[in-house]
């Protein structure tokens, strides 16, 4: 799998250095950024997303809406877990130095959340803080850092260790899942072995459709296909009589 560094733009309207990310990005899908926002006392309350604060953040997704004036361009993101508004403003003279990216396409966003007139958005104070996507294994990436970074939340909640800064320095020994695993948990790994430990039978395990069936919505197949092959990855789980097959260890 091909990883694709993330070009230059942030909500906060600055430059960073070899395409690096803001070190205190944080990679989320939108499911999870609107349970945090319903979460908040009060507008003004910071997101807390796994017990860690989220000052700025990173979706990625497809834009299925563009909406350009002349001070912004308000993009709609559906990154299959749910659809977020994505507000890019002009310079400040209002004028736009580059095309709306079009619907259709598949988008990396930083930004931060704001609240205006009770609805939620996400700010990206610079249009290279909407980045067009070109390879889309990224899009599959970005799904393994949000399970990377939430499984490691939970984590060291427990333990009492240090979160790591962002999903972008991810140490070379991924997390253990559970033993036994959770099929209520909110952490897609720890969910998945649920399902494996209480419903796979015989030796060829289950199929990824039948995992996201026994998940009733609660993640997208596309979300446990990239999860499972994580976790192969890290030997929590193998496959069985093909490719699309899995069982836990």
């Amino acid at each position: 799998m091909t990883r694709r560094r993330p070009q230059n733009g942030s909500s906060e309207g600055k430059t960073y250095a070899n395409g690096s990310a803001p070190p205190t990005m944080k990679p989320l899908t939108v499911k999870m950024l609107k349970r945090a926002i319903d979460a908040r006392q009060t507008p003004d309350e910071t997101l807390v997303v796994n017990g860690v604060p989220v000052h700025n953040l990173t979706v990625v997704g497809k834009i299925v809406g563009v909406e350009s004036k002349s001070s912004y361009v308000l993009y709609k993101v559906d990154d299959s877990t749910g659809v977020c508004d994505v507000k890019v403003w002009s310079d400040q003279d209002g004028d736009q130095t580059a095309e709306p990216i079009e619907v259709g396409a598949y988008v990396r966003v930083y930004g931060s959340v704001k609240t205006l007139a009770n609805e939620h958005m996400i700010a990206a104070h610079t249009q290279q803080a909407v980045r067009k996507i070109t390879d889309h294994n990224e899009v599959t990436f970005h799904m393994l850092e949000v399970v990377y970074a939430s499984g490691h939340a939970e984590k060291t909640k427990v333990s009492g260790g240090a979160a790591p800064a962002n999903a972008y320095t991810v140490p070379q020994q991924a997390p253990n899942v559970a033993a036994n695993g959770d099929l209520g948990s909110e952490e897609i790994d720890v969910s998945i072995m649920g399902v494996l430990k209480q419903f796979a039978e015989g030796e060829q395990g289950m199929t990824v459709d039948e995992i996201a069936s026994k998940q009733n919505g609660k993640f997208t197949r596309d979300a446990i296909k990239a999860a499972l092959e994580e976790m192969s990855n890290g030997g929590e789980v193998f496959t069985t009589i093909d490719e699309d097959h899995y069982a836990a260890v």
